[in-house]
């Protein structure tokens, strides 16, 4: 189905609700590897938890002790078939979800159940789909959800902000995808990076420990909270690193940590400049300045399949943003060009320019232009309006225009899955 389609749904669906005795309630949920983001109202914020502060119990680690490094139970916002112990987290996180929802709202003796819209991988595996329905077969049961559909991450992108004639790039905490759109979904555009926000806690963990912080390296909170708050996106790597040398003191990363697990202050000294490889390596893990952490056991980012395409996880972002280009027809491309945009979206491309590093440190849109321009193409680059809440926005938006009586179909993923139906 197009866009312009979906959108043309609205008035059909605002006219099945009004039919409808009971009141419709839909609750979009987008699954991340660290954070999860639901809500029932596109005019609020999501409400955004981590997902280990839901306490689930032995889920959590696999260890015991208290700065065990945790696992997270997606990798490349992909869970393995047979991994359980991952199923069980997303089962027991969506049952926290269902009933903390239930319980915030004033709904009426007519609450039979929400109509669940959750985000997915673009490229994600049938099973994935299935084991997702299965969970939530099971709180249907229980008068917890009515229906469930799902949206792919990226194209939830778009419709959140009414996207077309642009190529959306989605980097969140497990993947980062390039899809573009036109007045249609064009699919053989997609270029699905394995590499994302989790890669990022990573590299800053192997920092850490070079800095002789290995205690700390071991917490998986303090490592994201050194991450987003030393981080830095340099406009041009090789350029920041020289700048870096010639004024240690500006780029000096020093920090007190939030948590109370650690006392004292965090400081990289002589390691400091190491803060713009943070922001680079979504950006360009190829780079030849990452090879000394691979040897020492660093992993690559892992390629990804789709049909016959092979998607090195290394690509560089604006190599790969060409790729999606050049794989539309001549008149699409010529259309992106002109008139349309690269459209930014996740977490990864929401930082903000550390203090005191203005002169070599940019914004995500800033740096994507500059790469881009250096190959030669000038097209315009925006930054999503609200990139860390793009995705579950267009997953609401979607269920909301989604009409009620409108049959899953396997063929097209699309429609609304009720169970007891075939």
């Amino acid at each position: 189905m197009t866009l312009e389609g979906r959108r043309s749904l609205r008035e059909s669906t605002r006219f099945r609700n009004a039919q409808n005795d009971r009141k419709i309630y839909h609750l979009a949920i987008d699954y991340g590897s660290y954070y999860l983001k639901y809500g029932i109202d596109k005019a609020k914020p999501p409400i955004i938890i981590d997902i280990w502060s839901l306490n689930l119990g032995k889920c959590t680690s696999v260890s015991s002790k208290r700065n065990a490094p945790r696992h997270y139970f997606m990798k490349n916002s992909m869970i393995e078939k047979e991994d359980k112990w991952a199923w069980n987290i997303i089962e027991r996180a969506t049952e926290k979800i269902l009933k903390d929802m239930r319980n915030r709202l004033s709904i009426k003796n007519d609450f039979n159940g929400f109509h669940v819209i959750f985000s997915i991988r673009f490229e994600a595996p049938l099973y994935m789909y299935k084991k997702f329905f299965d969970i939530f077969r099971k709180f249907s049961e229980i008068n917890l959800v009515k229906a469930v559909t799902a949206v792919q991450q990226p194209v939830a992108t778009a419709i959140a902000y009414r996207a077309s004639n642009c190529v959306i790039v989605e980097s969140g905490y497990g993947s980062t995808q390039i899809l573009p759109i036109t007045s249609r979904i064009i699919r053989g555009g997609i270029i699905p990076l394995n590499r994302g926000g989790g890669d990022m806690d990573a590299l800053t963990r192997e920092i850490l420990k070079d800095a002789g912080y290995c205690d700390v390296a071991k917490n998986d909170l303090l490592v994201r909270e050194v991450k987003e708050r030393i981080g830095a996106i340099p406009i041009d790597l090789e350029k920041a690193i020289q700048w870096a040398k010639e004024h240690p003191e500006k780029v000096r990363a020093r920090l007190k940590p939030h948590s109370k697990d650690i006392g004292g202050e965090i400081d990289l000294e002589e390691h400091s400049w190491r803060r713009f490889l943070i922001g680079e390596y979504v950006f360009n893990p190829k780079h030849e300045i990452f090879q000394s952490y691979h040897i020492r056991g660093f992993p690559r980012p892992k390629e990804a399949l789709l049909g016959n395409k092979v998607c090195p996880g290394d690509m560089p972002l604006d190599e790969a943003i060409i790729k999606s280009i050049k794989a539309c027809c001549p008149r699409v491309i010529a259309m992106l060009i002109k008139n349309g945009a690269i459209m930014l979206s996740g977490g990864n491309m929401a930082w903000r320019i550390p203090k005191g590093l203005e002169e070599a440190a940019a914004t995500a849109d800033q740096k994507i232009s500059y790469l881009l321009l250096k190959k030669g193409l000038r097209i315009k680059v925006e930054l999503a309006p609200d990139p860390l809440t793009s995705v579950w926005k267009g997953c609401l938006i979607y269920g909301q225009n989604l009409p009620l009586d409108m049959k899953w179909s396997w063929d097209t993923l699309d429609g609304w899955k009720r169970f007891g139906e075939t």
